[in-house]
Formats: structure tokens, sequence, C-alpha cells
């Protein structure tokens, strides 16, 4: 993905709630944010809606400034032990680095995680439930 093809967390939103994102042509689920998975791609639209909440919640919490300058990447993820799982990142839009990743339902834990740059990736911010996921960035929001 180059950066011309990016397209921010408020684009995304909005594209996924006027039903950009439903066709099953998998260009269509490559532009939603897929860059990589093992499962069939017949999959990725349902994939996708099941995520998209998750994705437009959190994006919510951390403000219009992180849609702005932030775009989403969905990945399906192959463990070396465990089923496959699903996860997605948010990402600088300038630089393309990740900054969140987050998991509903990890292949190695079986719980939700999120973890992020400013702990290096080295453990996890929240885990649990994923409303124990939400709980976490809705304190941060507060503040």
């Amino acid at each position: 993905m180059t950066q011309n093809d990016r397209i921010n967390l408020k684009t995304w939103i909005e594209n996924y709630k006027a039903g950009k994102y439903y066709n099953p042509d998998a260009n269509v689920q490559i532009e939603a944010g897929w860059y990589d998975w093992f499962c069939s791609e017949k999959t990725l639209p349902r994939k996708t809606k099941k995520l998209a909440p998750k994705v437009i919640k959190i994006a919510t919490l951390l403000g219009e400034d992180f849609q702005k300058n932030h775009y989403v990447l969905f990945k399906n993820n192959c463990p070396l032990n465990g089923p496959l799982y699903d996860s997605f990142s948010f990402c600088t839009m300038k630089e393309g680095d990740v900054v969140y990743w987050f998991t509903p339902k990890s292949g190695h834990s079986h719980k939700a995680e999120a973890t992020g740059r400013e702990v290096k990736f080295e453990k996890n911010l929240a885990e649990g439930k994923w409303s124990d996921i939400v709980s976490f960035f809705k304190q941060r929001s507060n503040k």
C-alpha cells in the first residue's frame, strides 16, 4: 500500500457506513484495508463487517484529529499454534507506522488484546474481553 492509497479513518468510517466495503470483490476488500490473509477471500467482507464496529468505536474514542491522521489495516493471522484470528492496526498516514494493534480474539490467548507503540509493542495496554479494550480507551479519552 502506498501513501496515496491510504484512506484516513474518518473517510474509512464514512465509506463503511455508506456500504462501500460490503462488496466481496478482493480489490474492494484491499481498499477496505486488508493486506494479508490466510482465509478464503470470500470471507473478507464478513470479517470486515465484524471488525468495523470495533474499528469505529476505538477510532471515535481516539477523536477526530486521530481519525484524520491515521488509517486502518486488517490482517488474518496464522499463528504456529492455534487457530487463525483477525487483527487490525491503526497506522500513521504520513509514515505508515503502526501506533496501535488490536485483536478481538487472539489465536494464542483466545482473549482480546491491544498494544501500542507507547509500550514498544512489548506488552498489552489492555486485554481480556473486548469491553475491557473499549474501557481502556474510554478512560484515556476522558482525561
